[in-house]
């Protein structure tokens, strides 16, 4: 994936991160030691200040139990429509 693609991708992946931790009434502590992150890296992905890696977002997705594609789609989708311009 190129680097534009991927900066438009994760703009919002940290914002469906937080979505799904909160789904699943889950702190940001328990997700942590649900995939092996300190609590403050949660927060700083949650936050958008971390940008996870591919590793990384298998791990939440797991986790979470949703798709890689579900933490990504919609941002991808959104991507691609505005190249087609």
């Amino acid at each position: 994936m190129n680097r534009p693609i991927l900066a438009k991708i994760f703009p919002m992946v940290h914002e469906r991160i937080r979505k799904f931790r909160r789904d699943k009434n889950l702190t940001q502590r328990e997700l942590g030691e649900k995939i092996g992150i300190d609590q403050k890296n949660i927060s700083a992905y949650e936050s958008g200040k971390l940008k996870p890696s591919k590793k990384t977002l298998s791990k939440f997705a797991e986790a979470l139990e949703v798709s890689v594609e579900s933490l990504t789609r919609t941002v991808v989708d959104e991507a691609n429509l505005g190249s087609q311009d």
